[in-house]
């Protein structure tokens, strides 16, 4: 008897949640552009190893290894040890600064920066993935953003704003960006920037801020 009354409660809030599901079908959609990149990479999370297949660049020799130091450099901020190490690295280029550059630990970039607390709190075999899942990441964020310019400034329905959101997000372009994990953050904030170009524009405020006597 109480394990029908679990399965009735458990009926209930699924039913709860599919009809806010369909109340909001932009969820449905925002849910879509996060799991889509996913499945299409989905032998890059393969965490029992069998199928691991990272993109075939300078991965695990080159970003891997950024990141890894961005963790180590998140940690030693955080721990006010030694994080005068962390901010420059006088072996490259007559001097190079780590935590600014975003082609190195770009601890500034608020998303890499929480992809490094993640990490902090992750076990050390997990970092691998999440390294790869930051680039997989940016993929739904273009996907995301693009369909929210699609809808709040230029005014498209939900579906064909969505299918123009994953035809830019996976487009052959973006993956190939993609791989390149540093890079990837400018095509994938480009629509978020057309949005608020968009919106200033309309808005008048960009005549107020650089033509106002």
């Amino acid at each position: 008897m109480y394990n029908l009354l679990v399965l009735g409660k458990i009926y209930q809030l699924v039913d709860q949640i599919i009809q806010k599901l369909q109340a909001n079908k932009n969820i449905i959609w925002i849910l879509l552009f996060f799991i889509l990149p996913i499945i299409g990479f989905w032998r890059n999370f393969d965490i029992t190893g069998f199928n691991t297949v990272y993109f075939h660049v300078d991965f695990l020799g080159y970003y891997y290894p950024d990141f890894l130091q961005g963790v180590s450099a998140t940690r030693a901020i955080l721990s006010i040890k030694n994080a005068t190490d962390s901010l420059w690295d006088p072996y490259n280029f007559t001097g190079f600064p780590l935590i600014g550059g975003l082609d190195r630990v770009s601890i500034f970039y608020p998303v890499r920066f929480i992809f490094y607390l993640v990490s902090l709190l992750s076990p050390q075999n997990l970092l691998v993935f999440l390294a790869t899942y930051y680039s997989v990441f940016h993929l739904s964020l273009a996907s995301l953003f693009t369909y929210i310019f699609l809808r709040k400034c230029l005014m498209f329905k939900p579906f064909p704003a969505f299918i123009s959101g994953i035809i830019f997000g996976l487009s052959g372009s973006m993956i190939y960006v993609g791989i390149f994990s540093n890079p990837i953050s400018g095509p994938a904030l480009m629509p978020l920037q057309l949005y608020f170009m968009y919106k200033s524009i309309q808005t008048d405020l960009t005549g107020k801020l650089f033509f106002q006597d």
